[in-house]
This record gives C-alpha cells, structure tokens and sequence, in this order.
C-alpha cells in the first residue's frame, strides 16, 4: 500500500522534471509599427554576452523551494533568435539593407535573456545596441532593458502544473518589445536621418 502511495506522489513529479524546447518569432508589441521604407540598416555582429553555458537556455521553472523543475530553451542558440527577431523588426519598418548595400551597421550585444517562474513568470531582457555609419565612430548607442510579470501569487498553474508554452509566451513579449523600443526611440530614428 505505502509503495503504490509513494508511485502515485513521484510520478508526476517525475514527469514534470524536463526541458521544452520553444519557438520566438518576432512580432511588433504595438499594431502600429514606424514604417520608414529606406533600407538603409544592415545587422551586422549579435553577441550574447550572459555567461550562460548553454547558449540555448532562457529559462526554469522552479518548484517551491527554488528547486529547478523544467528548463527553457530556444529552438536556436539565443544570438540566432535574436539576430532574426531584429532583422524581421527591420524589415517590417522598411529599414533592413542586404549586407554591402546599407548605410548603418548596427550590432546587438544581448547582457541578459531570461525567463524564470517560481511564483509568478518574469523575463528580463537586456539589449545594447550601436549604430555606425560605415566604418565611422558609432552615431547611436543605447542600453534597452524590459522586465516583465505575469501571473498571481495565488494562481494554480505553478511548479509541476506550470505550462512552458505560458513561459515562452513572456519571454516572447519582453523580447519583441524591447526590440520596438530600440528601434522605435525618436533618437534612433533621428541618427539614422543625420547622414542619411
């Protein structure tokens, strides 16, 4: 009897141990995207400066004492996802060049890309970006950092009944928005019409 018992609690948490695997297609966080439609941006380097082993890994869920459940992790290295979430960002405003025929570079550095849940799920994204004209000194620098949270402290959907999918979906959003706001700061704007 003690035995089935003992089955019957490890088996789902056995089951929840794991990693999902997740998709992060770029789509604006607003209806309304700038277009401008001169591609005159091209990406050049994206880096992912976190320190992470696995250059897959965005996120865990955690039991309640902190405990790693079920990891996250996206379908591509992080600067893969990255690198095509900006460039589909670019092309949606009209600005993405083919490499050799733009008038900007920008390069991406990624400082943080995570998504956790213990009670709540909480992504941070920390993008720096610099846009260079040519082979010049860069003409726009700037740091763009998202925090979001979703969810209640007193929700059932936590720990071992936690849905990666759910996860994925804030990481998703952080990412797309911290995105719109790189590319959508009037003073980014304004240095790609300063010598364009």
């Amino acid at each position: 009897m003690k035995r089935g018992l003992r089955l019957i609690v490890l088996l789902p948490l056995a089951s929840a141990c794991g990693s999902t695997e997740v998709a992060l297609p770029y789509a604006p966080a607003t209806a309304t995207v700038m277009r401008d439609n001169r591609p005159v941006v091209a990406l050049g380097s994206v880096a992912d400066e976190r320190g992470e082993p696995d250059p897959r890994w965005i996120g865990t869920i955690r039991g309640g004492f902190g405990n790693p459940l079920k990891t996250i992790h996206a379908r591509d290295a992080v600067a893969i996802e990255v690198r095509k979430a900006f460039e589909d960002a670019l092309a949606a405003r009209g600005l993405l060049a083919s490499a050799g025929g733009q008038q900007y570079l920008l390069q991406v550095r990624i400082l943080d890309f995570n998504v956790n849940q213990t009670l709540r799920r909480e992504a941070d994204v920390k993008f720096a970006i610099t846009l260079s004209h040519g082979s010049a000194a860069p003409v726009y620098a700037d740091e763009i950092h998202v925090n979001r949270v979703s969810g209640g402290v007193l929700a059932f959907d936590k720990g071992v009944f936690s849905n990666p999918q759910d996860l994925r979906a804030v990481m998703n959003s952080a990412m797309n928005q911290a995105i719109d706001e790189a590319l959508d700061k009037p003073n980014f704007r304004a240095a790609l019409g300063a010598r364009a």
